[in-house]
C-alpha cells in the first residue's frame, strides 16, 4: 500500500492475512488498521474473511487462549465474564464531543473530545503487548444493500469476535465490493490486562468513548458484551 505502516503490518501478520488486507484496496481500512497496530502493539494480527474457515479458527481460538471453555455438546462453549465486568458501564460510556458542541449535548455523557481522545490513547497505548489479535469485518444489514452499515473490529479477545460473528454478518466480501471505501464504522478493543481467570483487571481503567464524529468507538479494559462490542455502542 506504501504508507508508513507497510513494515509492521508485514511484520505483525502472515502473508496470507496481509493479502486479505492488501486484497480490498482500502486505505482508510489499512491505516486505521496500522495505525492501532503500532499504538498497541500486539504480537500478532489475524485478518479474517467471510469462510467457514476462519469463523472455525476464531472458536478454536477463543478455547486455546482460555477465554472459552468446551461444554459436553460438540460445538457448544461458555465464557465468564469477571465479577466486577457485567452490566454495561453507563458512567465512563461517554462521547467524545467538540467544544463548539459541549453545551448542545449537556444532557448526555460527555467528554471534551481532545481530553478523551488524549485519555484513551493513553489507557490504549502498548496495551495489545504480548497478546494476538484479531481483524474481522461485519456489517449491519443484509451484505451488499446500499442502507447496511459496514463495520470493522481490532481486538484482542477472541471471545468478542467469536460473540460478534454469532450476532452480525461477515463482510469481508461486502466490503470488497463497496463504492465508497470511506464510508464504514470503526471499532477497536482491548480486554487489557487479564486475571488467572482470563478475566479483565484494570476496571478503573475500563472506558468505551464514542467519536460520532469519525464514527470511531474505543473500548478498553472490559469484556462484556455490552461494552465491547462496538457495534453495538455506535447503534
Amino acid at each position: 500500500m506504501n504508507t508508513e505502516y507497510d513494515d509492521i503490518l508485514k511484520k505483525k501478520m502472515n502473508k496470507d492475512c496481509y493479502t486479505k488486507l492488501t486484497a480490498l484496496e482500502n486505505k482508510k481500512l489499512y491505516d486505521f488498521v496500522g495505525k492501532f497496530v503500532k499504538h498497541c502493539d500486539p504480537d500478532t494480527l489475524y485478518m479474517c474473511d467471510d469462510s467457514l474457515k476462519d469463523e472455525e479458527y476464531v472458536r478454536q481460538m477463543a478455547v486455546t487462549k482460555k477465554e472459552e471453555a468446551t461444554l459436553s455438546k460438540k460445538g457448544q462453549t461458555i465464557h465468564y465474564d469477571g465479577y466486577g465486568d457485567q452490566a454495561r458501564d453507563k458512567g465512563n460510556t461517554r462521547f467524545l464531543v467538540p467544544k463548539e458542541k459541549l453545551e448542545s449535548m449537556k444532557n448526555l455523557n460527555i467528554v471534551e473530545y481532545e481530553e478523551g481522545l488524549n485519555e484513551i490513547m493513553d489507557i490504549s497505548k502498548g496495551i495489545m503487548k504480548g497478546k494476538d489479535v484479531v481483524l474481522k469485518l461485519f456489517c449491519e444489514g443484509p451484505t451488499f444493500s446500499e442502507f447496511s452499515r459496514p463495520c470493522a473490529q481490532i481486538t484482542d479477545s477472541w471471545y468478542v469476535c467469536h460473540s460478534e460473528q454469532i450476532l452480525y454478518r461477515s463482510a469481508y466480501e461486502h466490503f470488497m465490493k463497496m463504492k465508497d471505501k470511506d464510508d464504514f464504522y470503526r471499532f477497536i478493543h482491548s480486554a487489557g490486562e487479564l486475571d488467572e481467570r482470563g478475566c479483565s483487571v484494570n476496571l478503573d481503567k475500563r472506558r468505551i468513548y464514542m467519536d460520532t464524529e469519525n464514527l470511531i468507538v474505543y473500548s478498553m479494559n472490559n469484556q462484556y458484551a455490552g461494552n465491547s462490542l462496538g457495534l453495538k455502542k455506535h447503534s
